[in-house]
Order: structure tokens, then sequence, then C-alpha cells
């Protein structure tokens, strides 16, 4: 007789209950809660503003791939409002949004929101560090007075 071992992997399955903007919950309570929340109601405005999701890496060749860039495209001053009141909620810096706001729908430009994400209990949490980076164009000229500085 010979013994041996043998590795057994069990499946399980459990119930996920997506909201509306993709956040997971466990019970069915907690996300009809939530998808009633404003907050909720709030990210699916903001979501319809943004154009191209990407991370920090793909935007500018370096930097952290959990740091994801939201383009929003801003074209009516409700749009405007959306954004501000989503970084007002997550208690970011609401004076450099004011003044990205305004300048992106002068210029007919976007804004560039970042968003710091954690790997939280085996999903990523979603939306807690929202903060502007400020408009495409702003970025374009920053860089261009910290390579090409004025004599």
């Amino acid at each position: 007789m010979e013994k041996k071992q043998i590795e057994k992997i069990e499946k399980s399955y459990v119930s996920v209950y997506v909201a509306n903007d993709g956040t997971e919950f466990n019970n069915a309570d907690e996300c009809r809660k939530y998808e009633e929340s404003a907050f909720c109601v709030l990210m699916m405005k903001y979501n319809r503003l943004v154009v191209r999701r990407t991370n920090e890496y793909e935007m500018f060749g370096c930097g952290c791939e959990e740091t994801l860039i939201d383009v929003v495209k801003l074209e009516t001053q409700k749009d405007a409002d959306t954004l501000l009141q989503v970084i007002s909620f997550c208690g970011s810096n609401l004076e450099k949004a004011q003044a990205a706001t305004d300048r992106a729908l002068a210029e007919d430009d976007a804004v560039l929101v970042g968003n710091i994400r954690e790997w939280d209990n085996g999903k990523w949490a979603k939306y807690e560090d929202l903060f502007v980076y400020g408009t495409s164009n702003q970025i374009i000229e920053n860089i261009k007075k910290l390579i090409m500085p004025t004599k």
C-alpha cells in the first residue's frame, strides 16, 4: 500500500450585488441603500463626463498604475458643477478644481482627474480620493516651464 498526498481545491461561489456605478456589495440591502444615496447618483452623472480612463503610467510614461486618471470633458456649467460636487464630496482642493473647470469651459479643454485607489478585500476601492490635476493645457504649460525656462 502506498500513501500519497493530493491537493484538493474546492470552488465556492458567493453572490455579489453590483450597484449602477460598479461598486460591489455582499448584501442586497446595502447595495440598494447605496444606489439610492446621493453619492451614487452623483457618480453616475460624473461617469458620463469621463471620455477616457487611464492610469498615471499610461498618461505620463511614469507614475503609479494604481492612480487612475479620468479625462473629463465639460460641455456646460452643469457638467462643471457635477465635477465640483464630486471633488467637494471627496474633500479635495475645491479652489484648484474651480479654476480648472473655469479654464476648461473657456478653452474647450478637458480636466484631468486623479483617483488613488487601493486594493481592499480582493477588489479595488473606488472613488475615495478624487483630485484635479488641472486641464490638459495647464499640464502642458507647466511641463514646458520646467524643461524650457525663460531667460
